[in-house]
This record gives structure tokens, C-alpha cells and sequence, in this order.
């Protein structure tokens, strides 16, 4: 053999071994640490299972709220009024003296022990909050309707890797804090206008729309002003039939669990076993709807393409893709599923700098373990309080 053909099977002897060895070290780490990091998740599922189905029991057969047919949406009525994470800064002398407000008196919202301060505020009086009132005629809160959010999801398609991420940040939700503090300034305002049990009434009204957002900031919000609702009417010395605990605890712990259920739990055919006879927006199962993508859905571009003796991961992603689009028929947002849909990644991200997506290997490690490291704890709720029975 002359040197020239024997060292260029030297060459191909060397490259083929280094890609092997490559192959090999990824399967190994992606097997070995990655994927049982992404399985962890829902081990702790199935170890808290019988308390999650307890709840959701406990719900279905006394649910905190009665739910209304949505059909009239508060989204564009609310824009005027309080601010939106994501939208345009909203600038009348109205919000500008309720923000102000606010921030003078942020401690009434942790403690009722400073309500009095709040409520004996001579500005108290100032604040214009009428409006509040009106959210009584309307029967649930959707974003889809915002100019700002039809204008991000035209994007996603179009769009590839983190950049879904950016997209899925921006979408815009309303400050949940604004509304529950107008919500509380309103009712202080009804009770010192002999309206006690009117304002309780409107309190746990707006609570309501915020817990058929379908979004986790709206359920856990919804779940503080539950909470919130028994001290109020102590009080203001009336009379208030509040949702007990054990029912206000449940909802705080499925709004979390729902997401990993969802994401985690499903069966070949998308439905989610065991679970899916409690499937209902009542029982929180489209709280987690804006977290559904989650990181292996917005890590597509490195997920999904393989070569040769790459770690092949399709058919988790198909799998989950299948519930989660279920999800989103089942809740009334199929525009979502806009984020589960493959896109070829450009080449390079920058005039010199190659797209990470586009290296065999290296964007398995990256697409994994960052799905390993990003994944939120669904059952955080369940693990505080470990040996606590079950709700009945």
C-alpha cells in the first residue's frame, strides 16, 4: 500500500473511531445521568399518585368554584385597567394612583393585621375603582384575545430552539397583583359603604376569573384571595360562608401537579390513565397550559434530528406531544400547539458562530440535560408536607 493510501486509512480508522467513541460516551451519559434526571420527575408523580387522585376526588365531587359557561371574556375589558406582563405599559391617572396605593400599602397583602392601615387611608377614597363592579357580568379570562398574544404565536412557527422560549416569555398575561390588590381596595371601599357581604361577594368573583385563566400565576392567585377570604370577613364582622381548607389546599397542590401529569403521565393514545376521568378546567387541569411546552418542546431543533449512532429520542418526544396537543384541544387553545411544531434550524446563529443544533452530539447534551436541569417540581406542594393524609 503506498503511504499516501495508508495514511488516509489511517485518517478514516481515526475519525471513525473518535465518532464511535463519541457515540458511545453520549450514549452513556445521556442513559446513565440525563434521562433518569427527566424520569424522576415522574417517580415523584406515581409516589404521590393516591394523594394527587384523593384531591382531585375531593374536587370533582365539591368543587371550589360553580363554574359559568364562558361566554362573555373579561381580557379586553380588564386592559383598560390594570397592567399586563408582556403588553403595553398602561399609563391613566387611574392605575397610576392604584399602583401608587399599592406600593404603599404591599403589606396588606401578606397580613390582614394591616388592613386597618389601608382602610382607614383618606387615598383609599380617591381610587377609582368602579370598575372592579363591572368584572360581575363577565364569566372567565382568556388571553387569546389580546392583539399582543395573537401577535407572538404567528411567530412560532417560524421560529426555531430557545427563540420558542423568548416567544412563550412574552406572551402576555395580566398583573395578577394589580387585580387582586384592586379587588381587596374595592371591597374595603363596598364596607365602609355598608356592602360588606356585596364585596365578599365580588371579591370571590374576581378570584374566579383569575382561576379560569388557564394559567399557574392565575390558579395560585385565585388560592391566596380563598385564602384570604375568611380573615376578610372576620374582619369586617360579617357573616361569610368561605371554601374550607381542605378544598383550597387541593387546588393549589393539582394546579402544580397538573402540569407533570400532563406532560409526564400520558398513554400511547395521549390519554393521561388514571387521571383522565378528572380531567375539568374546575379541577385546574388547564393551569399549567402556558408551561405545557416545556423544555424538550421548546429544545426541539436539538431533540429531534439524529445521525448514526446518535441517542434517538423521538418516540418519548412523539408521545408527549400527542398528550400535550390533547391538552390544548381539550382546554380550547389548539393555537398553542403551534409550539410543538418541528422547524429546520438555520446553520448558524451569528456571522461566525455555528448553530449548536445543527452538531451532531453535542446538541443531545445540550437539549437534555438542559430538559433535565429546567424541569420544575410538580408535586413541590405534596413533598412539603410528605406524610399528610390525603384530602377527604
Amino acid at each position: 500500500m503506498k503511504s499516501g493510501q495508508k495514511n488516509f486509512a489511517l485518517l478514516v480508522s481515526a475519525i471513525a473511531i473518535t465518532y464511535a467513541l463519541i457515540a458511545i460516551g453520549t450514549h452513556v451519559y445521556v442513559r446513565s445521568v440525563l434521562l433518569p434526571k427527566l424520569d424522576a420527575n415522574r417517580g415523584a408523580l406515581d409516589r404521590f399518585e393516591p394523594r394527587i387522585l384523593a384531591d382531585l376526588k375531593l374536587l370533582t365531587e365539591k368543587p371550589v368554584y360553580t363554574a359559568l359557561p364562558r361566554e362573555k371574556n373579561a381580557e379586553r375589558f380588564l386592559t383598560g385597567f390594570i397592567g399586563w406582563d408582556g403588553g403595553d405599559a398602561l399609563e391613566t391617572i387611574e392605575h397610576t394612583r392604584l399602583v401608587d396605593f399599592m406600593k404603599q400599602h404591599q403589606d396588606a397583602l401578606k397580613s390582614e393585621d394591616e388592613w386597618s392601615s389601608f382602610i382607614d387611608d383618606d387615598a383609599l377614597d380617591d381610587l377609582d375603582l368602579a370598575w372592579v363592579d363591572q368584572l360581575s357580568a363577565y364569566d372567565y379570562l382568556d388571553f387569546e384575545t389580546h392583539p399582543r398574544y395573537v401577535d407572538e404565536l404567528s411567530r412560532v412557527t417560524e421560529t426555531h430552539g430557545m427563540l420558542r422560549a423568548g416567544i412563550l416569555g412574552r406572551l402576555p398575561i395580566p398583573n395578577y397583583l394589580e387585580l387582586r390588590f384592586a379587588a381587596l381596595a374595592r371591597a374595603a371601599q363596598m364596607s365602609l359603604e355598608n356592602r360588606a357581604p356585596e364585596a365578599l361577594e365580588l371579591y370571590r368573583h374576581v378570584g374566579y376569573l383569575m382561576s379560569t385563566s388557564d394559567s399557574l400565576a392565575g390558579s395560585l392567585t385565585a388560592v391566596t384571595m380563598l385564602q384570604n377570604e375568611k380573615r376578610l370577613a372576620d374582619y369586617l364582622d360579617i357573616e361569610w360562608t368561605p371554601i374550607d381548607n381542605s378544598r383550597i389546599d387541593a387546588m393549589k397542590r393539582t394546579a402544580w401537579a397538573w402540569g407533570g401529569i400532563e406532560r409526564l403521565v400520558s398513554v400511547t393514545d395521549g390519554s393521561l390513565g388514571a387521571y383522565e376521568p378528572y380531567f375539568a378546567r374546575a379541577n385546574g387541569a388547564c393551569a399549567a397550559m402556558l408551561d405545557l411546552p416545556g423544555p424538550e418542546g421548546l429544545l426541539i431543533d436539538y431533540l429531534r434530528p439524529s445521525v448514526l449512532g446518535e441517542p434517538d429520542v423521538n418516540e418519548r418526544l412523539d408521545h408527549q406531544a400527542v398528550a400535550i396537543a390533547r391538552v390544548y384541544e381539550k382546554c380550547g387553545h389548539p393555537e398553542m400547539k403551534a409550539f410543538l411544531a418541528p422547524m429546520q434550524a438555520p446553520l448558524q446563529v451569528g456571522r461566525f458562530t455555528p448553530n449548536p443544533a445543527r452538531i451532531p452530539f453535542l446538541r443531545r447534551l445540550i437539549g437534555l440535560g438542559f430538559a433535565a436541569e429546567a424541569n420544575p417540581n410538580y408535586v413541590r406542594f405534596y413533598e412539603e408536607n410528605p406524610r399528610q393524609p390525603a384530602s377527604k
